[in-house]
This record gives structure tokens, sequence and C-alpha cells, in this order.
């Protein structure tokens, strides 16, 4: 039986100059645990939660540290009829520091570091045999298990939050930001053997050979290129996510409130064979309170807009300048076409025999890489716009709603586009 249970301490530890807050929190749940349908309730988990914290200089500047661990399906099998185990243990350290000095703009630092391992546990059972004699002869069985790592990565978040507030005389001005990095690696990703190279840059790497990896013969032939860890270019190994993200409130003295924001996410694959994908957001909303506050009107909108440019690699579908041996795919190399007459499997002067000539100049030649057109791979738009009213009735307590909104698509890559959608919603509430 695998029980169930929660253990939480914490405890206030006082110091000379200020008091240090610590948590503490180990838990575990198994697959049959009955969580009532509580979606925040984990089963077949292990937790162990860390949390310290502490304030100098009149709470003017606050730190947090932490340290959490988490494994998914922690028992291990018993007997090899349990069949196999998928695990995954994750560790996050944190840190934070936060500054909010009076009459100066606040600010928010935080880190995190997690790792995270997957593992797939098992029950092997084991024999051997050990002769006796001619005739006889025992075997013994062992259970071994084996917790072979599957899949290993390493998340870095930084973030960075700053916060102001100001006023122009009886105006109310919040500035709000939120920078944040992150680096997401496969440490275990595959980054040797043959990769195909799609476009004419110099990338290094072996052409035409065989190699053996891990007992397996690869050939790496035509547009395949072997690399080993140490030196591919490429590094297919993870992405870096920056998001950049700022508000801007006004207060008024009337019943009048305005709101401005602005976003950008930018995706950025290590693998240079990918580019990056950049989303925009631009938003707005006016409100304004009528009648006592009991009418409350609101008009917004939000503009998004997605591009991803050329990954100077060629995909399929996009159109060549120059293809030497007219194949509609692109090559690295193309050779012109010959009647190996002496059959010695490269061209002889004077023997051999033209059947293909791609540049008709009456010589064998070797070409280059082809050339295309790098076409862009995301360009779309979206224009959102709404607008909200919500009338209040005290008695006999009834609140009344209509919200429009309309939304526009463009996708600069088709040439037929969606048509705008318009939705309305007529809500009435009654109280009791």
């Amino acid at each position: 039986k695998k029980p169930a249970f929660k253990v939480v301490f914490k405890t206030p530890i006082p110091l000379y100059f200020t008091e240090l807050n610590f948590q503490t929190e180990f838990n575990q749940a198994p697959l049959n645990y009955l969580s009532h349908g509580s979606s925040s309730i984990q089963t077949d988990v292990r937790n162990w939660k860390n949390k310290v914290g502490f304030k100098i200089w009149k709470s003017q500047m606050a730190f947090t540290f932490g340290y959490d661990n988490q494994i998914k399906s922690p028992w291990d099998p018993e007997t090899e009829l349990e069949g196999e185990i998928k695990r995954s243990v994750t560790d996050k350290k944190q840190g934070s520091i936060g500054l909010s000095f009076r009459n100066l703009p606040g600010l928010n630092y935080s880190i995190r570091l997690q790792e995270r391992k997957d593992l797939a546990v098992q029950m092997v059972e084991l024999f051997d045999t050990t002769i006796i004699n001619e005739s006889s002869f025992t075997i013994d069985s062992t259970l071994l298990l084996q917790k072979p790592i599957v899949g290993q990565k390493k998340l870095i978040t930084h973030t960075i939050a700053p916060t102001y507030k100001l006023s122009l005389g009886d105006i109310g001005i919040n500035l709000n930001g939120n920078i944040t990095f992150v680096s997401d690696l496969d440490l275990l990703s595959d980054q040797e053997g043959c990769f195909e190279i799609l476009n004419n840059e110099e990338w290094g790497g072996v052409a035409d050979t065989n190699v053996v990896i891990s007992g397996d013969t690869l050939k790496c032939e035509g547009n395949n290129l072997y690399f080993t860890k140490e030196d591919n270019p490429l590094r297919d190994s993870g992405n870096l996510t920056s998001t950049y993200t700022s508000a801007l409130s006004f207060s008024f003295p009337t019943p009048l409130s305005l709101n401005l924001g602005w976003g950008m996410s930018i995706n950025s694959p290590n693998d240079f064979r990918q580019s990056r994908t950049v989303i925009s957001v631009f938003s707005s909303k006016l409100g304004y309170k009528f009648f006592d506050k009991k009418l409350n009107v609101t008009i917004g909108g939000n503009y998004v807009i997605g591009h991803k440019s050329g990954n100077e690699f060629w995909d399929s579908g996009e159109e060549f300048i120059t293809d030497w041996n007219k194949n509609e795919s692109f090559d690295l190399k193309s050779y012109d076409e010959y009647d190996d007459l002496d059959n010695n499997n490269i061209w002889t002067e004077g023997v051999d025999t033209l059947k293909v000539d791609y540049d008709e100049n009456n010589e064998y030649d070797e070409y280059q890489a082809d050339t295309f057109i790098d076409k862009v791979e995301l360009n779309n738009t979206k224009l959102t716009l709404k607008c909200g009213m919500q009338y209040k009735i005290p008695e006999p307590n009834i609140t009344i709603g209509l919200n429009l909104n309309y939304t526009k698509a463009v996708d600069y890559l088709k040439t037929e586009q969606d048509d705008p959608v318009f939705k309305a919603k007529l809500a009435i509430k009654f109280g009791f």
C-alpha cells in the first residue's frame, strides 16, 4: 500500500537585522488517490517544496529563495510483469529580489533554474546458468532494476519586472513592464550524424561518407553532411524565447479610465535551419461610467502581427532561381550525365560521351548548389474591436450586459481571405 500524506512546517526565524520566513512541505499521493475531482491535486507524484524569504531596509528590499523537487511515478515496480514505468524527476531552484524605494520606480528580478530527467524504469529478470557436470546444471535468476535516462532538459528563466507610479495633477498614471528570457535546452539531443543541408552556404561537415554510430552505419551522401557533436554548427538543441510586455493605465477625476498595452514575443530556435517567429500585440481600452456608475461603457481593440521570415534553407514549394538538373529539388551539387564507356566511374575526356549537358557548353561540368527564392513563412495580422455596455438596476437587482465583437484576420501569404466575424452577446442577470 502506498500512503497519501502532506506535511507542512513553517516558522519565522528572528535575526538581529530581519526576520527569516522559512517554509517546507513534503507530500505524496498514489495513483489511486481519490481527489474528488479537484484539478489542483496531482496523483502518482511526490513533492518536496522549500521556500525562505526576508526583507531589509524597512521592507524596501525583499529576497526570496526556493527549491522544489518533484517525482512523477515515484514508486519502483516490484516485478517484471508490471512493465515499464515512465518517470520524470524535476528540480527547480529559484530566487528573486524586489526593490521598492519611496519615490523611485519599483523593480523585481527573478531567476529560475529547472532541470528535468525522464527515466524508463523497469524490473528485468537476469538468468545465470552454472554447469555442474555433463548431465546437470543450475539456473539462478536475479531481479535487476534498470533506470536509464531517456530525456533530459534544462530550462533557465530570467524575469525583470519594473513598475512606476506618478501623478500629473489629478491624473494618476501607472506603468508596468515585464521582460522574460527563457532558454530551453535538450541536453540529450542528437547532434552527431547526417544532417540535410538545403542551402548554398559553407557549413563544413563531411560529404559522401559512411559512419558508424552506436553500431548503426549511416550513409551520408547527396545533400546530407556528417557532423560530429563538437563541430555541428546547426545547434539543434532547443530555443530561446524572449517576451516583452508593457502596460500604461490612466485614472482621471471623472469616471473615465484608459489602458494601453504592448507586447512582443520572439521565439529563436538554436537550430540555424529554422527562422525566428515574432508576435507583436497592441491593445487599448477606454471606459466611462454614466448615471452614478450604473452604466459602464467600454470600447477597446487588439491588433496582432505575426511574422516569420525565410529560414535561408530550401523548403518544398519554394521557387528556384537556378535548378541545374531540372529535378525541382534542391541539390548541393549537380553533374552532367555521360556514358561511362571505359567503366571507370569517372569522366574521361575523349572517351566518354555526354548524355545530358545542362549548361550546353559541350563539356562535362560539376555544378555548385542550386539557388532559390527564400519565402516568408508567416505573415498575418488580426484586428479585434470590442464594445461593451453593462447597466445595473439596484432594485430589483438586475444586470443587463451587451457585448459586441468584430474580428478581421488577414493572411498575406494567401490569395483568398476569410470573411470578418461579428459577434453579439446579450446577458441578463437576476439577483435574489
